[in-house]
């Protein structure tokens, strides 16, 4: 009566849960499974486990908080792929945070008559903006509680210092570009070095050299 995708969102959701837990849910769901998308079934899923094992759900959920992360993995054309795993309270502060910047963007770019720029983009863009204007500054404003570290919520609920980026030496933090000589002068294409990622394109290596720090 379900297809695949359905039954592996019952079996990915239910997985270490008890028996008798899952057998509850299997039963409350199963029935009108067929008739809701993935998306309505994992959150009916949600929803019971949250109902009728409220103290195994808030154990796992901690659990997951402890596998926070934020990786990067390299794609094509000198782009990447960031990704991060948070607390569903605290991603969606990021995305709201992005959706209000498109927005502004979008405003801006209709003003000044630019060329428009699609959602998505505009949501990136604001995404790189916010890292850009920390690495100037050098400091991520005040964020979290001491409740939120305990809990491994990250989320804005006031009350924690400012975090520094600068190191204990007084050193900033900077992002690092190795360019050729020749390169940066504009008589070779030889490709810049990205440190934490690799190969850049010499035009965009020479962009960021630009507006920064040259040392020999």
């Amino acid at each position: 009566m379900i297809d695949e995708r359905r039954a592996k969102v019952i079996t990915g959701e239910l997985g270490g849960q008890d028996r008798q837990v899952r057998r509850r849910v299997e039963a409350a769901v199963l029935p009108g499974a067929s008739t809701m998308d993935t998306v309505a079934l994992r959150r009916r899923i949600t929803q019971l486990l949250h109902e009728l094992a409220p103290v195994s759900t808030q154990q796992r959920c901690q659990a997951a908080r402890e596998r926070r992360d934020v990786t990067i993995t390299a794609a094509p054309d000198a782009m990447a792929y960031l990704e991060a795993h948070l607390p569903a309270e605290d991603a969606i502060a990021v995305k709201t945070v992005l959706d209000a910047a498109a927005h502004t963007l979008k405003r801006h770019d209709t003003t000044a008559g630019h060329q428009p720029r699609t959602a998505a983009q505009r949501r990136a863009d604001a995404l790189a903006a916010l890292a850009w204007t920390t690495l100037h500054t050098q400091t991520i404003a005040p964020t979290g509680s001491d409740h939120a570290a305990d809990t491994g919520a990250g989320a804005g609920r006031g009350g924690a210092a400012p975090i520094p980026l600068a190191s204990a030496q007084g050193r900033p933090v900077t992002v690092h570009v190795t360019v050729p000589l020749r390169s940066l002068i504009g008589l070779t294409d030889e490709p810049g070095h990205l440190d934490g990622y690799g190969p850049i394109p010499a035009h965009t290596a020479r962009h960021l050299a630009a507006d920064g720090i040259w040392q020999w």
